[in-house]
């Protein structure tokens, strides 16, 4: 009865750290973010976007899903990627949210996001989970409350929150660490939980899978090495594979196909990853420490752990340092040879076979293409070492719990948390003016009546490009607008093959003059437009519309109809002279960097024209004489001017020849 009664008070209090704990993470979240994203009923935040504008494509997904019929595999968006549909996993629209609120759309409002509510859930669980970690190790309740509050503080949480809202669960990873350690104290086989916990990561991101797959497979090699029993663990981490492969089965993962997918080597983690507070969108996120240079896409490796977190640790390991006796190190390494294992290999795939230190490449292993395939599938490497992230702030905390008295272990963690959060106060801050006074009203970037003319006359949308970020989103958000479907492919795996053969079959219907009554045709790249309008200027209305926008649209009564006096639409004739847009390291918007005389166009017909005989060309009234036009190079017409001052930025041009006089 006794040893019943200890269990039921162990379990209690492990529910009362947890709720606690939760507690903690709510009140972090509300003190950052306030209650505005909470408001299921307010989307405006999400349509201005944040950051990188990938929530409005989580939020899209979701809105797609909202209105495809219920049908298997679940979660498929039926709107998007048409006719093929996608999963909304690949949107990175939470499908178990998705699932759950599409289960009860019918009695839900029209405007309904549920991101807010997710990320709040998250931060809770964040402190839960970590108090409950914590108190595997610490006794009482004080220590594992404050020694939480670095873990709900820890700046890839908060770094993760609304950017990329599906990676804000990063509570998977410390349950999957407290299933290891439980199990280690208990020297129990690994927990039937861990099968559980991977559908559960499979449900929300499919980057926390490997993550709670490493943590078993440490508790897996340890338990068979140590009781010399093998066979059933290793049977746990068969079965805990094949319940996430059929979980992404049920969710719609292998509904589509995929091209080949690049950015392992890319989207790595810098060296000084731990120490720098620089991250894509926030400034800076520490008021004390140094920025350092970030090289290649390493901001997705962003694993700073806050001051706090980095003067506990650095005094662990002096402390270890000079305390340090080999037998009890050899014995510490080969109790958790496992979890020391796959930490190791977690870092170096999060490192990548490109070493980068700052800004500067170190060096390179080369791979070959089906290695970077494969490695590829989780091209976002640096993330894998949140793992170990969390695992150095657990060993923070435990060190002062462990090497201070009781009274002054608690405030060390306290005056840690402090130092935590007032080091990250920049990146507080920004945090919290970006949600307490967002845009009051979403301002949309279409703004020609052209469209609601074509939202109420066509069912289609199909583009012929594969857009950048907001272009691609914004236009998605106007098909869902208007209750039409999109083509178009910003997700996370596209099937840039079946894209680009769907673009051909529907050029070659065009070429037979078939063209689709119900679809209208766009594209942001004027070359596009103009090598692709032979085919529709019979049948279509070819515009500019609202100056990014290239459309084709078949004539109806409606399109004969519509007022484009405001000048909002250029038809195909009208369309203004530019410069092309084009831009990389040697050219900024269709100028050369190195010599600003040097401009470049599409090569099109319509420009060919334009320029064809051409002296000058005039800006705002300022007339720049030519000295030089060359077509020789595929796809740009490359025009030398003789001028000085500013370089021509893309405004709209007139052409001057020996016949007209210049405008």
């Amino acid at each position: 009865m006794r040893v019943r009664n200890r269990m039921l008070k162990k379990g209690t209090g492990k529910w009362r750290l947890f709720l606690f704990g939760a507690a903690i993470g709510a009140a972090v979240f509300l003190l950052i973010y306030g209650f505005m994203p909470l408001n299921l009923l307010r989307d405006d935040w999400i349509l201005d976007g944040y950051i990188e504008q990938d929530i409005l494509q989580h939020y899209l997904g979701w809105l797609s899903y909202r209105e495809s019929p219920l049908s298997f595999p679940l979660c498929i968006a039926q709107t998007i990627n048409y006719p093929a549909g996608i999963s909304v996993a690949y949107t990175d629209s939470i499908p178990l949210f998705a699932i759950l609120f599409r289960l009860i759309e019918g009695i839900l409002p029209a405007t309904f996001q549920y991101f807010g509510l997710f990320v709040f859930l998250c931060f809770m669980l964040q402190g839960g989970c970590a108090a409950v970690l914590i108190g595997l190790f610490v006794k009482g309740t004080l220590k594992p409350l404050l020694g939480s509050l670095l873990f709900v503080l820890n700046p890839i949480l908060l770094e993760r929150a609304f950017r990329h809202t599906a990676l804000s669960a990063q509570f998977l990873i410390l349950l999957a660490l407290y299933l290891y350690f439980d199990g280690k104290q208990k020297n129990a086989p690994p927990s039937l939980w861990f099968i559980g916990l991977g559908a559960l990561a499979m449900l929300i991101h499919p980057y926390f899978v490997p993550m709670v797959l490493a943590a078993l497979f440490a508790s897996v090699v340890e338990y068979g090495f140590k009781n010399r029993r093998i066979l059933r663990p290793a049977i746990m981490v068969v079965v805990s594979v094949g319940v996430c492969l059929f979980t992404a089965y049920c969710i719609g993962y292998f509904h589509t196909g995929a091209s080949r997918t690049v950015g392992y080597g890319y989207f790595c983690m810098n060296l000084n990853a731990l120490f720098n507070p620089v991250s894509k969108g926030v400034e800076n996120w520490s008021l004390l420490l140094p920025k350092w240079k970030q090289g290649l896409g390493t901001y997705e490796g962003f694993n700073y752990l806050g001051l706090g977190t980095l003067l506990l640790f650095a005094a662990a390991v002096l402390d270890h340092l000079l305390h340090w006796k080999k037998r009890q190190t050899l014995r510490r390494i080969g109790t958790h040879g496992g979890l020391l294992f796959v930490c190791l290999c977690l870092t170096v795939f999060a490192v990548s076979n490109v070493v980068v230190l700052n800004s500067f490449v170190l060096f390179s292993v080369e791979l070959s293409w089906k290695w970077i395939d494969l490695l590829s599938m989780l091209r976002a490497s640096g993330r894998m070492f949140w793992v170990v992230n969390y695992l150095i702030v657990l060993s923070a905390v435990l060190f002062v719990c462990r090497r201070a008295k009781a009274k002054h272990a608690a405030l060390l963690l306290a005056a840690a948390a402090a130092v935590q959060a007032v080091d990250m106060a920049p990146a507080l801050i920004q945090k919290h003016q970006d949600f307490a006074a967002p845009t009051a009203e979403y301002s949309s970037p279409f703004v020609s009546e052209f469209w609601s003319v074509a939202a109420e006359e066509y069912d289609h949308i199909f583009s012929f490009e594969a857009q950048g970020v907001s272009d691609a989103l914004y236009l998605q958000l106007l098909a869902q607008s208007g209750g039409m479907t999109s083509n178009d492919q910003f997700f996370a795996r596209q099937d840039e093959e079946a894209h680009s053969a769907q673009i051909e079959q529907v050029l070659e219907a065009a070429r037979q003059g078939e063209i689709d009554s119900d679809t209208l045709y766009i594209m942001t790249r004027e070359d596009l437009f103009f090598r692709y309008a032979g085919y529709f200027l019979e049948d279509c209305l070819c515009a500019r519309v609202d100056r990014n926008w290239y459309v084709f649209a078949p004539w109806n009564d409606a399109m004969r109809s519509l007022d484009i006096s405001r000048q909002d639409v250029f038809v195909y004739e009208e369309i203004p002279f530019t410069i092309a847009d084009y831009t990389d390291e040697d050219w900024t918007a269709g100028v050369w960097n190195q010599d600003p005389a040097l401009v470049c166009f599409y090569d099109n017909e319509s420009n060919r024209q334009k320029l064809e005989g051409a002296e000058a060309l005039v800006m705002s009234g300022t007339e720049y004489s030519i000295l030089e036009i060359d077509m020789s190079d595929p796809g740009w017409i490359l025009v030398r001017l003789d001028r000085s001052g500013e370089p021509l930025r893309g405004a709209m041009l007139e052409t001057k020849t020996s016949r007209e006089p210049a405008a």
